[in-house]
């Protein structure tokens, strides 16, 4: 029997495909789409690396929608294809995916398995709603947990950490056992856009793989301990832009 997936995501296109790949493959018995504030968010980066870094973030944001918005939208029409609706599925929106009524809807799904993208952190009384909650991280972990992390991967020149990976979600940030990891090769062509978004295409066709074949028990990746990175800023973008 097929495992009964409730996915927690936001309305954004690799969230709209992860929906349409997990109802495709018969996993799908609804989504929860969170909407916190973007103020929120970086009163949050302010609140950890002060509001210079948390303007210059901002600013990255502004840019990449007023400079970069027709290459974005040209790489996903091309990895992810058409986004057609997923029908006659529940599908709910909260701001916060802890609160109370987000919980009482999750539970009453009654998943075997919840999957989260592109979420804020997930409270234990959240993804406990299901015997397992794995997580789809653009990134390799544990050396890059935290946010933007392919783009740090890339900026630091670490070809060998590009990628994907699934793993379970506890209490922390990034550091549940590893599940799988989706490793993708850098081609010429590619830019920080293009490897996020195949990075993401490749933890996709893994999660489905690790769903078909019943969820591992996962890898800990207790020792050493990485670093979080942070959201990327438009210095930080020019920076990376220079040394290529």
């Amino acid at each position: 029997m097929k495992p009964r997936v409730v996915l927690i995501t936001k309305r954004f296109p690799l969230g709209e495909y992860l929906q349409r790949r997990l109802s495709e493959a018969g996993f799908l018995v609804g989504t929860v789409f969170e909407h916190r504030s973007r103020v929120a968010t970086l009163r949050r980066i302010a609140k950890r690396q002060g509001w210079g870094h948390a303007v210059d973030v901002l600013a990255y944001t502004l840019y990449e929608r007023l400079f970069r918005g027709g290459e974005a939208r040209s790489a996903v029409a091309s990895r992810l294809g058409s986004l057609a609706h997923v029908a006659n599925l529940p599908e709910y929106d909260f701001v916060n995916a802890n609160t109370p009524e987000a919980r009482q809807c999750i539970a009453a799904l009654r998943p075997d398995v919840i999957v989260v993208h592109a979420t804020g952190l997930l409270r234990p009384e959240t993804f406990e709603l299901a015997p397992v909650a794995i997580n789809l991280h653009c990134g390799i972990l544990p050396q890059y947990r935290g946010h933007d992390t392919v783009f740090w991967a890339l900026a630091k020149g670490d070809y060998d950490h590009l990628g994907s990976t699934l793993h379970r979600i506890d209490a922390g940030a990034d550091t549940g056992a590893v599940l799988r990891l989706c490793p993708i090769r850098r081609e010429e062509k590619d830019t920080d856009i293009t490897i996020w978004i195949r990075s993401f295409v490749a933890g996709v066709d893994g999660l489905l793989e690790i769903l078909s074949d019943s969820v591992p028990p996962g890898k800990s990746s207790e020792g050493k301990r990485y670093p979080h990175w942070e959201h990327r800023g438009l210095l930080d973008y020019f920076k990376y832009r220079r040394t290529l």
